[in-house]
């Protein structure tokens, strides 16, 4: 004899489904989310370094309105900044976000800075020290952190001939107010 036990229970669970819907958002690695945070920050400010940026290893919606909460490390200094990274556009797997990342470090690290144009002096003052000639050194126009170990990206311009170089620039010791660098010009003009 036939059972019609096993029908009846895949016919009422058909039933069951058939008034259910299932909505699924489209979702993406937040590691995905993270690099494409980075990569926009990078280029907002101009730098030769993305900021390191974790967002976790869960998924993350395509939903606008979605929000991740992530940890920012500044490449030139390595204190980390609370982020906030929103989903802003969805058109299929293609999104847009906008990336918060907070006004000051957790912990407020309170990292020292000096005016970029201090460490093209005190470059500029090593150089004619040790060479006789006195190049114009430029790091830019903002506050960099004497943290030992950094390394700033900076040129030198011979006030002879106007040939511009590199000029690498790391901090070597720092003890209080008290910071020591070290200049590396290149070999061969970059102009």
């Amino acid at each position: 004899m036939k059972s019609f036990r096993p029908i009846l229970i895949a016919a009422t669970l058909l039933v069951a489904l058939a008034g259910c819907s299932v909505h699924a958002n489209l979702t993406v690695p937040a590691s995905e989310v993270a690099t494409q945070a980075a990569k926009l920050l990078q280029k907002q400010v101009k730098s030769k370094t993305a900021p390191g940026i974790d967002c976790g290893k869960g998924q993350v919606d395509l939903v606008v309105g979605t929000t991740v909460d992530c940890t920012l490390t500044d490449p030139v200094d390595a204190s980390k900044y609370d982020t906030v990274i929103t989903v802003t556009k969805v058109k299929g797997t293609d999104y847009s976000i906008h990336v918060k990342v907070a006004d000051s470090a957790k912990g407020d690290s309170a990292v020292p800075t000096v005016p970029a144009a201090q460490i093209d002096q005190l470059a500029a003052d090593a150089i004619e020290q040790s060479s006789g000639a006195r190049p114009t050194i430029d790091c830019g126009s903002q506050k960099l952190p004497i943290v030992q170990g950094n390394v700033f990206d900076c040129t030198a311009t011979s006030t002879v001939t106007g040939d511009i170089y590199t000029a690498t620039i790391t901090v070597t010791t720092v003890n209080g107010d008290d910071f020591h660098i070290d200049t590396q010009i290149g070999d061969a003009p970059i102009n």
